[in-house]
């Protein structure tokens, strides 16, 4: 089924599928470049770096392991601006939830650096977006501006820039910018729904996803100070997607992969 894709991509769903078998030492430089640069554009170059922790050295090994590394510290610090934005809500008043990649980085990955992303996603009630955005301030974010923005109808992006990195978190009100798909759930029914995200310090709501056989409130392994990029791995592959666009299918596929290694690791 891998033929299914083409070029690079069938190439890193060898990989993923056989890291011990596939030839990654005898690529070439520019082939090492391609493969690698399919990996971060997919989001996947942390993960595959986890999937290869036994596979025999190479050149491209070690540079996924470079790549993992740099996704590491952008974990340490957004996980700790999250954090203060989650506190910062709380002593608000306001519950948010999360959802999309900061939820599924901690609730179905061994470890959240595998789920790479850019923000932090999370839906707020909308008559309280005034508070919303008074408590995101005292804690060190700012609205972008307009010319920043994409244009969108129910969320608002906050940038909070140390001197580490900048991190982002887009705030919504409606789950949706689509006019018909915002009003698939309201926030209330979410929150009503919503499970506790402990990697989070429990400060953290996550709407929960409805896989057999995988706990809702899993204690998922945060970074520490020593990470080294050698936790479990999304094993229990199945065969890759037939059809779609690649990389919404490469993802749905990887993170599916994910929850069942999860699963299978609790058996």
């Amino acid at each position: 089924m891998i033929d299914t894709f083409p070029g690079i991509e069938a190439e890193l769903l060898q990989l993923f599928r056989d890291p011990a078998g596939f030839a990654a030492g005898n690529r070439s430089v520019a082939g090492r470049d391609e493969l690698l640069a399919a990996a971060e554009r997919h989001g996947v170059a942390a993960l595959l770096a986890a999937r290869c922790a036994d596979a025999p050295p190479s050149p491209l090994l070690e540079r996924l392991r470079d790549s993992a590394r740099g996704s590491a510290a952008w974990e340490m610090g957004h996980r700790r601006a999250v954090l203060d934005a989650l506190s910062a809500l709380a002593a608000a008043g306001i519950t948010a939830v999360l959802f999309k990649g900061t939820a599924l980085a901690y609730s179905l990955y061994p470890n959240p650096v595998l789920r790479t992303r850019g923000d932090t996603d999370l839906i707020v009630p909308q008559h309280q977006r005034e508070r919303v955005t008074g408590a995101l301030l005292r804690c060190g974010f700012a609205p972008l501006s307009a010319a920043e923005c994409a244009t969108v109808s129910y969320q608002t992006s906050f940038r909070r820039s140390r001197p580490e990195g900048s991190h982002v978190l887009d705030v919504h009100w409606k789950i949706n910018n689509s006019e018909v798909l915002s009003q698939l759930f309201s926030y209330q029914e979410l929150r009503d729904e919503a499970v506790s995200l402990p990697g989070l310090d429990s400060r953290g709501l996550r709407i929960p996803l409805r896989i057999p056989g995988l706990p809702d409130n899993e204690d998922i392994e945060v970074l520490g100070p020593g990470f080294p990029l050698t936790a479990g791995d999304a094993s229990s592959l199945g065969p890759p997607p037939r059809h779609g666009e690649h990389t919404a299918e490469i993802r749905a596929w990887l993170d599916d992969a994910a929850a069942n290694g999860q699963s299978a690791k609790k058996q």
